[in-house]
Protein backbone atom coordinates (compact mmCIF):
# COMPACT_ATOMS: atom_id res chain seq x y z
CA UNK A 1 0.00 0.00 0.00
CA UNK A 2 1.36 3.61 -0.86
CA UNK A 3 0.27 6.59 0.09
CA UNK A 4 -0.14 9.96 -2.71
CA UNK A 5 3.35 10.96 -1.63
CA UNK A 6 6.27 8.58 -2.70
CA UNK A 7 9.43 10.41 -2.34
CA UNK A 8 11.37 10.61 0.78
CA UNK A 9 15.75 11.46 1.20
CA UNK A 10 18.45 8.66 0.62
CA UNK A 11 18.70 8.17 4.45
CA UNK A 12 14.47 7.97 4.85
CA UNK A 13 14.13 5.23 2.11
CA UNK A 14 16.77 3.38 4.45
CA UNK A 15 14.91 3.40 7.08
CA UNK A 16 11.75 2.83 6.02
CA UNK A 17 13.22 -0.84 4.57
CA UNK A 18 14.39 -1.01 7.92
CA UNK A 19 11.33 -0.45 9.65
CA UNK A 20 9.40 -2.94 6.84
CA UNK A 21 11.52 -5.43 7.88
CA UNK A 22 10.51 -5.86 11.85
CA UNK A 23 8.09 -8.58 12.78
CA UNK A 24 4.84 -7.14 12.94
CA UNK A 25 4.88 -4.65 10.55
CA UNK A 26 2.62 -4.75 7.27
CA UNK A 27 3.85 -1.76 5.35
CA UNK A 28 4.98 1.90 5.67
CA UNK A 29 2.65 4.87 4.47
CA UNK A 30 4.62 8.31 3.67
CA UNK A 31 2.80 11.19 3.98
CA UNK A 32 3.13 14.85 3.41
CA UNK A 33 6.55 16.36 3.97
CA UNK A 34 6.67 19.91 6.00
CA UNK A 35 9.63 21.81 4.72
CA UNK A 36 12.11 23.82 7.07
CA UNK A 37 10.77 22.16 10.14
CA UNK A 38 12.86 19.73 12.07
CA UNK A 39 13.08 16.97 15.02
CA UNK A 40 15.37 18.47 17.78
CA UNK A 41 18.66 17.69 16.98
CA UNK A 42 18.19 14.86 14.46
CA UNK A 43 20.03 13.41 11.94
CA UNK A 44 18.11 12.47 8.44
CA UNK A 45 15.56 8.98 8.55
CA UNK A 46 15.49 9.89 12.19
CA UNK A 47 12.09 8.59 13.16
CA UNK A 48 9.66 10.14 16.25
CA UNK A 49 6.94 8.02 16.86
CA UNK A 50 4.12 10.11 18.03
CA UNK A 51 0.47 8.67 18.25
CA UNK A 52 -1.74 5.35 18.09
CA UNK A 53 -4.41 4.83 15.45
CA UNK A 54 -6.49 2.17 14.69
CA UNK A 55 -4.44 -0.69 12.91
CA UNK A 56 -1.27 0.93 13.22
CA UNK A 57 1.04 3.77 14.38
CA UNK A 58 1.75 7.71 13.09
CA UNK A 59 5.06 9.18 13.34
CA UNK A 60 7.15 11.71 11.79
CA UNK A 61 10.61 11.29 9.72
CA UNK A 62 13.37 13.81 9.47
CA UNK A 63 14.61 14.32 5.90
CA UNK A 64 17.31 16.65 4.13
CA UNK A 65 14.23 18.94 3.11
CA UNK A 66 12.81 18.98 6.59
CA UNK A 67 9.67 16.85 8.84
CA UNK A 68 7.68 14.32 7.07
CA UNK A 69 4.82 12.08 8.00
CA UNK A 70 4.49 8.46 8.46
CA UNK A 71 2.18 6.27 9.24
CA UNK A 72 2.88 2.42 10.02
CA UNK A 73 0.70 -0.39 9.58
CA UNK A 74 0.57 -3.11 11.75
CA UNK A 75 -0.95 -6.83 11.30
CA UNK A 76 -3.79 -7.54 13.11
CA UNK A 77 -1.76 -9.95 15.35
CA UNK A 78 1.11 -7.45 16.44
CA UNK A 79 1.45 -5.98 19.66
CA UNK A 80 2.06 -2.64 19.47
CA UNK A 81 4.19 -1.84 22.09
CA UNK A 82 6.38 -4.51 20.95
CA UNK A 83 6.59 -3.26 17.87
CA UNK A 84 7.52 0.71 18.74
CA UNK A 85 10.22 -1.01 21.25
CA UNK A 86 11.49 -3.05 18.19
CA UNK A 87 11.32 0.38 16.09
CA UNK A 88 13.11 2.19 18.69
CA UNK A 89 15.92 -0.46 19.30
CA UNK A 90 16.73 -0.36 15.46
CA UNK A 91 16.55 2.95 15.27
CA UNK A 92 18.91 3.89 17.70
CA UNK A 93 21.83 1.35 16.51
Amino acid sequence: MKGRHQTTCKAGKRSIALIKTIEGVKDLVIGRSHGGKGLHQAYDGAIKLQKSTLGGITGVMQTSKGVQDITILLESSADEAQVRSAIEQKMHT
